[in-house]
Order: C-alpha cells, then sequence, then structure tokens
C-alpha cells in the first residue's frame, strides 16, 4: 500500500485514517509510515525560528469548536493550521487578544507561487495556509 501526503503523515494528516480503513478491509495489509516534514516546521524555516528556550508552543487545527483566543493567552507562540476559509475567525480572534499585529500568514510554504507576511497584508488565505502568532 502507498498513500502520498503532504507534511508529516501522523499530524493532522488524513492518513491514519486511511491506514485504518484499509486494515479493516485487509488486516494482512502492512504500512510503513515515513515521516515528513510537518507544515508549520517548513513555514518556520522559511521565516523565523518559532520558539527558542522554555517558550511554549501550540499547534492548533482552526475548527469549529476551538477557542482560538484561550491558546493564544497560553501560549508563547501559537501556529493555527488550515486557516483558509476561517481567516475571518482567526482574525477575531487575534483583534480580540490584541495580538493582530504579532499574526504571520504562511500560504503554499515549500510550494511554487508560495506567500508569506504580515497577516493585515492578506484578504484570503489559500486552504494550505497557517498562521503564526508569536508574542
Amino acid at each position: 500500500m502507498a498513500f502520498v501526503t503532504l507534511g508529516d503523515p501522523s499530524f493532522y494528516s488524513t492518513y491514519p485514517y486511511l491506514v485504518r480503513a484499509v486494515r479493516n478491509l485487509s488486516p494482512k495489509v502492512r504500512a510503513e509510515t515515513i515521516p515528513g516534514v510537518t507544515a508549520f516546521s517548513a513555514c518556520a524555516a522559511a521565516g523565523e525560528i518559532a520558539v527558542q528556550g522554555n517558550e511554549r508552543l501550540a499547534v492548533v487545527p482552526v475548527t469549529a469548536g476551538a477557542d482560538l483566543r484561550a491558546v493564544m493567552e497560553g501560549f508563547d507562540c501559537t501556529v493555527f493550521l488550515k486557516v483558509g476559509r476561517h481567516i475571518g475567525r482567526v482574525r477575531e480572534a487575534l483583534r480580540e487578544a490584541g495580538l493582530e499585529e504579532r499574526a504571520r500568514l504562511y500560504e503554499r510554504c515549500g510550494f511554487a507561487g508560495a506567500r508569506q507576511g504580515p497577516l493585515e497584508e492578506f484578504t484570503s488565505a489559500d486552504y494550505l495556509s497557517l498562521v503564526v502568532v508569536k508574542k
């Protein structure tokens, strides 16, 4: 069995669901997981170091139930994954927390046409986008 994914197959990926489904159909299928580079690690390398020393990092997918502001309050650096269609919600949480100017958007990091910059410069975001908020 082969399954190719962007990023690391074990980190917010479809891969574990697919492996489980295939094994339910055919328990003898062998699966070997080869780690990849997470999106936030690739973006940190393209921009600036996300955390150092005793700084605390949170990596959170933007979902309907996520309390974005509470996460930012408890960590030195917050990475919001899957920002695309939720960019307005992320902006609102940043405004409420007073961290708008600390947010940087990374779009299609590692691909041709990749963009990055202060979140305030973007009116929309691609599906392959994340936001890093460093206090």
